[in-house]
């Protein structure tokens, strides 16, 4: 009872990709780029986070895919494409802080280009259901922050907690923020360092 559309996977050319019936709600990101207000913004937030709850209490025992049961393997998958173009340090300080304590089901990929919301009605859907596994919400919440619009993190945290009835370890999650955001700025460097030397 989890309002996500009933996906089917194909693969053409090495590439996976989901198919889904038509939604009229458009992404966060496209609402985003029309102007969409703060406020249905972090609405649209906190509407995924009542679907993070209801996620997270499926039991870890009944989700017991062939493959990718953990987030960890599925960054590893994902990783081995792109292991040319991030920092050695960046990708292991993600693996480890996935794989590190408590181990529920949630989606792992949550940003504007994988909510659907209709500011009318206040609904907002999750798509992109390959990042639904076993996953610590420490590493998720950081993930989300990662790529969050707004600057109100504390208050997203917040939301979070109230809606899940679980606390998070703030300052882990902030210090790694602060952490992947180091490596990004010199994995940037690195890049436009090799792309003058062309």
């Amino acid at each position: 009872d989890i309002p996500a559309p009933r996906t089917r996977i194909h693969a053409y050319l090495h590439t996976w990709f989901e198919s889904y019936k038509y939604n009229d709600a458009k992404t966060l990101h496209e609402l985003i780029q029309g102007g969409l207000s703060d406020e249905d913004i972090f609405n649209a937030y906190c509407g995924v986070f009542d679907l993070q709850s209801r996620i997270s209490q499926i039991p870890a025992g009944t989700f017991a895919p062939p493959y990718f049961q953990y987030y960890k393997s599925i960054l590893e998958a994902q990783q081995e494409f792109t292991a040319n173009m991030i920092l050695g340090s960046y990708r292991k300080l993600y693996r480890h802080m996935s794989n590190v304590g408590t181990q529920i089901l949630l989606h792992n990929d949550i940003h504007d280009r994988n909510i659907l919301y209709s500011p009318e009605s206040k609904q907002a859907f999750l798509i992109d259901l390959d990042a639904v596994s076993l996953c610590n919400e420490n590493f998720t919440m950081l993930s989300t922050l990662q790529r969050y619009p707004l600057n109100n993190f504390y208050e997203l945290m917040n939301e979070y907690e109230k809606r899940t009835g679980r606390k998070l370890d703030r300052m882990q999650i902030m210090m790694a923020k602060r952490i992947m955001a180091g490596l990004r700025g010199a994995k940037e460097k690195t890049i436009a360092m090799l792309q003058r030397q062309r």
